[in-house]
């Protein structure tokens, strides 16, 4: 099946934010439809596989792949880009944004965010919550080499 104007562009705004119903919002789907177009053009496979050739790494020596994202989040998550707290968790939130099933590193940023919400000094962040972080997207996108660990 061929795509339309309308997916095309979608498909292309999904790459770029990793947001379905932003991408439709952009791909100009309505306010109020967004939310369910963008899932159902996600379920929908010569979408998909646009996608998945457009974000292929030999297409795009010059833009990121999603991994290479995904290990940039990790790192500024883990505080090894010199990232202050807020960059920290707003590096998590990007990293759910990119569709984990892994709900333990939701729960942990939210520990987190709950602590910077009580007024909490950075240095008073118990630093097992920012391990277990790193530690849970590692065991989803894998250790850094480029290849995931095998579960």
């Amino acid at each position: 099946m061929v795509m339309n104007g309308r997916q095309k562009a979608f498909a292309d705004y999904y790459i770029e934010c990793g947001n379905a119903a932003e991408a439709a919002r952009k791909a100009g789907y309505s306010v109020n439809t967004a939310r369910q177009m963008g899932k159902e053009n996600l379920t929908k496979p010569y979408i998909l596989e646009y996608i998945r050739q457009r974000t292929a790494p030999t297409e795009q020596k010059r833009i990121a792949s999603g991994d290479d994202v995904l290990r940039f989040f990790t790192r500024v998550m883990d505080g090894d880009e010199g990232a202050d707290m807020p960059d920290r968790i707003s590096a998590g939130r990007e990293i759910l944004k990119r569709d984990v099933s892994d709900r333990k590193l939701e729960i942990e940023l939210l520990k987190l965010e709950s602590k910077i919400g009580e007024k909490t000094q950075e240095s008073d962040i118990d630093d097992t919550l920012l391990e277990a972080l790193n530690g849970t997207a590692m065991d989803v996108w894998g250790n850094g080499s480029g290849e995931a660990d095998c579960q």
